[in-house]
């Protein structure tokens, strides 16, 4: 009987593991299968510029786009008209919130361009508040650039 408990015990927390490490081996596989891209955006005001026009408008739109949360789990997000749509359901709504959002952005220090930098960030309401201090939009505060998409 203690085998055949130790059996048990060891399965299930395997077969609970199970979707995270499909999910991950699909993940790591996809390039393999179809093309991923990396974009450069930039985010101005909480908005997602990502045809680096300097506008906010229906050409800011972008699909199947990856991002990492709470340091681990990627999530797959569409950006419209410069929002994030966190839930993909084709609408920008308060429900399209997430938070530790990890985004790669290339900077320039020391005056060597390109030198890439994490900042974690929030979604709420569609928009992104880079300073995580809740407040939406802030001229400045809630902008970067040269921001690194995953696009699948």
């Amino acid at each position: 009987m203690k085998n055949s408990a130790c059996i048990n015990s060891t399965q299930t927390p395997l077969f609970a593991a199970m979707p995270l490490l499909f999910g991950l081996v699909t993940f790591i596989a996809a390039p393999a299968a179809e093309a991923v891209t990396i974009d450069s955006v930039n985010l101005i005001q909480g908005y997602v510029d990502v045809n680096q026009d300097g506008l906010i408008d229906g050409a800011d739109d972008l699909n199947n786009v990856i991002f990492w949360f709470d340091e681990a789990a990627p999530v797959r997000v569409d950006i419209t008209n410069g929002e994030i749509d966190v839930n993909e359901g084709g609408s920008i709504t308060t429900l399209d919130d997430l938070n530790n959002v990890d985004l790669n952005d290339e900077n320039t220090v020391n005056g060597v361009n390109g030198v890439p930098s994490k900042n974690q960030v929030d979604f709420r309401d569609g928009s992104v508040d880079v300073d995580e201090d809740g407040v939406l939009h802030e001229i400045g505060d809630d902008a970067l650039v040269n921001v690194q998409l995953f696009i699948f």
